[in-house]
């Protein structure tokens, strides 16, 4: 997603200015993009760059913030299995010692990576190096990468997320309860909550389904996904 503001000619301290904004649906509020959306005021110029795998972050954002940046869709296809590989053999030339992986290797990591997401076959890859330096092995195996195909990846959880996993430890909880059970700790919105929500759903630690519905809006069940 790309935005920009509208004085095309000014520039600040005789520069123009891009913010990168990676994981743009990390972002615990809107403010940050209205400050630098109202930069137009200020005859200011930013560009910002914001990167997400999220297609719905334009939908939700504020309609004031849209309305100055003008964000726009670029979307990046997925990586091909030979660009992956290219990739992963970049990093592991880099990061490895040379004779400890083969190309076998480097193609079972790739295979086992459902979306050809790099940062997934590099995590692998580094999980099963560390396998076979734990076992006292100088080579990394076929095998390491089946034992650990099934550890999960490790996240830095906000506060927030962190509080969501623990309530829903105590069983499956429909969306109202589990919004009132996380506003008695900390006072965040309805929206606020989802987006946390949604953010633990990308991140394959909670799972939902939606429940029948009388009025506009369809209540959910949360859960955590085994």
């Amino acid at each position: 997603m790309i935005g920009k503001s509208s004085k095309q000619n000014i520039t600040l301290f005789g520069k123009k200015r891009l913010i990168l904004v990676d994981e743009m649906d990390g972002l615990r509020h809107d403010k940050l993009l209205y400050v630098v959306s109202r930069a137009n005021e200020e005859k200011l110029m930013f560009g910002i760059m914001g990167i997400s795998n999220n297609k719905d972050l334009l939908g939700r954002l504020d309609n004031r913030v849209r309305s100055s940046l003008r964000f726009s869709d670029l979307d990046f296809r997925e990586y091909s299995e030979e660009q992956l590989t290219s990739i992963l053999r970049t990093r592991a030339e880099r990061a490895l010692v040379p004779g400890c992986y083969d190309e076998r290797l480097l193609a079972k990591v790739v295979n086992s990576v459902d979306d050809f997401s790099a940062r997934v076959a590099i995590e692998r890859l580094w999980k099963a190096a560390k396998h076979a330096e734990k076992a006292g092995r100088s080579k990394i195996m076929l095998q390491d990468v089946v034992d650990t195909e099934s550890i999960k990846p490790e996240y830095n959880l906000s506060s927030e997320e962190l509080l969501i996993i623990q309530i829903l430890k105590d069983g499956e909880l429909q969306s109202s309860e589990l919004y009132d059970r996380f506003m008695a700790k900390i006072p965040k919105t309805k929206r606020q909550i989802r987006n946390y929500l949604e953010l633990l759903e990308n991140k394959g630690l909670i799972e939902s389904e939606d429940l029948p519905a009388d009025g506009m809006l369809k209540p959910k069940t949360f859960r955590l996904k085994a």
